[in-house]
C-alpha cells in the first residue's frame, strides 16, 4: 500500500538556486548514471506545521528519475513512490542534469498508513532511467521524527535560602501521528542545573503515564535549572524552558 504525498513547486535546492532550463537531450553514448544525491536528513513533524521534505538526484545519461521510500523496519507503515521534477542542467557541471522534488508533509497523512508506525528511519531508493533501457539506482536515508516538547516548566520556590529544596517539574508531550494530538511521553528526563559553564544533570526522572514529571534537589548557590529528554529513533529530543533560581 502507498500514500500520496503533496509536491509543492521547487525553487531551491540547499544552497544552490535550480533554474530550470528544459531537458537536456539524453545520447545513447551517456552511460545512464546517478553521480549524487541529496534527501532531507530529518524531518520533524508537530500535529499541524507542515515541513518540506528535498529530494535532489544528480544524473547522466537520464530521462526520469523516481524515488521509492519505505521505512527501513518493513510492514510498520506503507510506502511512496515520488516522481522527480527534471530541473535542467547543473550550474557547476552542464554534463549532469538535476531532477528533484519538494514534498510537504504533515502528521495526518500517515493516518491509516501505519499512524505512529511510520515514525522513524527511511529508505529511499532512486531510480534513474535513459535511453536504451539504461538505469541506475542509489539508496539513501532520511528519519522522520516525532516532535516532542515540555509544557508548564517551573522551578521553586524561588528566591530561597541556602541548602533549601527546589522543586523542578513540567508535562513532557511528544505527537501522534494516530490522531494529531499530543499525548504523555514516557521517556528518562534529565533534571540539569548551571551556575556557569556546562549543564550538570543531578537526577534522572521517569514522568508518569500523563507524562507529568518533578524532581526535588537540595540547591546552595543561585543557579538555572531545565528538563532534557533525550531523542530516539522515532521522536525528537525536548528541552524545557530555562528557570533561574536566586539563592540569597
Amino acid at each position: 500500500m502507498f500514500f500520496r504525498r503533496s509536491t509543492v513547486a521547487l525553487a531551491v535546492v540547499g544552497a544552490t538556486a535550480c533554474v530550470a532550463f528544459g531537458p537536456l537531450t539524453a545520447h545513447a553514448s551517456v552511460a545512464t548514471e546517478i553521480v549524487d544525491t541529496f534527501t532531507t536528513d530529518v524531518v520533524v513533524l508537530g500535529i499541524t506545521q507542515a515541513h518540506d521534505s528535498l529530494s535532489v538526484a544528480a544524473v547522466r545519461g537520464t530521462t526520469a528519475v523516481t524515488v521509492v521510500g519505505e521505512r527501513a523496519t518493513a510492514g510498520l507503515c506503507a510506502g511512496f513512490t515520488d516522481t522527480l521534477e527534471n530541473l535542467g542542467p547543473s550550474q557547476d557541471d552542464p554534463s549532469i542534469t538535476e531532477f528533484g522534488s519538494r514534498v510537504s508533509i504533515v502528521a495526518k497523512d500517515f493516518q491509516g498508513y501505519g499512524d505512529n508506525g511510520c515514525a522513524g528511519r527511511w529508505k529511499l531508493t532512486y531510480t534513474a532511467t535513459g535511453p536504451n533501457d539504461g538505469k541506475d539506482t542509489a539508496v539513501d536515508y532520511q528519519y522522520i521524527l516525532r516532535a516532542s516538547r515540555f509544557l508548564g516548566a517551573n522551578s521553586g520556590p524561588e528566591p530561597i535560602a541556602a541548602g533549601a529544596a527546589v522543586t523542578t517539574s513540567a508535562t513532557l508531550q511528544r505527537a501522534s501521528f494516530a490522531d494529531a494530538k499530543y499525548h504523555g511521553w514516557v521517556t528518562p528526563v534529565q533534571l540539569q542545573f548551571k551556575t556557569k559553564g556546562a549543564w550538570k544533570t543531578y537526577r534522572t526522572l521517569t514522568p508518569s503515564s500523563a507524562g507529568k514529571v518533578a524532581g526535588t534537589v537540595r540547591q546552595r548557590v543561585t543557579g538555572c535549572w531545565r528538563l532534557v529528554a533525550v531523542g530516539t529513533a522515532t521522536t525528537d529530543d525536548a528541552v524545557s524552558p530555562v528557570d533561574c533560581v536566586t539563592v540569597r
